[in-house]
């Protein structure tokens, strides 16, 4: 089955990692880093402004293809079976923006309710981007080893218990699961997602688009390492982390 299977990935690349294995780390350091930083071709293209009232998606797509100069192909029949057609219109008044923004911006507004429905656009390797829905995503799912150790190593600076220690872990799993995309999550029912915080690390079987949410977090979560750097919400979720805070704060997903 395939939980089955993604189980086992996870143990295997556990061991591999407790045991040091060398080539595993740089192979998938090297693999999390081109996912995290795959970007579309002239991602900070700025489009003055954009006017839409009911326009067809097909056209707001053609639209920003043309002002962008950014290649864009659709996976028509897999908007379809998300219940969107090339016609579904779309509504939004913009000025100023990059034009990924106003392509998120075009398929929020047609998008509809319900798991495995949402649109995103996929990074291909040439630069160029594919609009396609979330259930598309599933097979690209991928296993990803993260570099964490800094960041254990400073909380485990905060507790000397191993049972604190542990649960740390699982807070740190739970913060992702709760976060990036709650309904894609073995745990919550879903169909593939895992997540497993051990030895430094934290390994997940995610979608590219996922994982690229993903990183952005830890990231967040490795800024406050740096207590003159760190934001608010970076405070919030530190003390989260040290247990100061059980209650529930908004803006923090628990």
């Amino acid at each position: 089955m395939p939980r089955t299977r993604n189980v086992l990935l996870l143990v295997i690349a556990a061991v591999a990692l407790s045991t040091g294995g060398r080539w595993y780390r740089e192979h998938a350091e090297r693999k999390r880093h081109a996912v995290a930083t795959a970007t579309p071709q002239n991602a900070r293209v700025r489009i003055p402004s954009v006017t839409y009232d009911r326009t067809p998606l097909r056209d707001v797509i053609a639209d920003i293809q043309s002002r962008s100069g950014v290649s864009i192909r659709v996976n028509w029949e897999a908007l379809h079976a998300a219940g969107v057609s090339p016609e579904a219109p779309v509504v939004a008044r913009l000025s100023n923006i990059t034009w990924v923004k106003a392509l998120n911006v075009a398929l929020g507004c047609v998008q509809v309710p319900g798991f495995g429905r949402r649109l995103f656009y996929d990074v291909q390797q040439d630069g160029s981007v594919v609009v396609t829905s979330e259930r598309q995503g599933f097979p690209l799912a991928c296993l990803e080893a993260y570099d964490q150790r800094e960041l254990f190593a400073h909380i485990r600076r905060l507790t000397t218990s191993p049972e604190n220690f542990a649960r740390m872990e699982k807070e740190v799993e739970g913060l992702l699961v709760e976060t990036v995309d709650p309904d894609s999550w073995a745990r919550h029912g879903g169909p593939f997602g895992l997540c497993r915080a051990r030895y430094g690390w934290v390994l997940v079987y995610q979608t590219p688009e996922n994982h690229r949410h993903i990183q952005k977090l830890l990231e967040q979560l490795g800024e406050t390492r740096h207590p003159l750097a760190a934001d608010r919400e970076n405070e919030r979720l530190l003390s989260r982390l040290r247990g100061e805070n059980r209650s529930p704060e908004p803006g923090v997903p628990r």
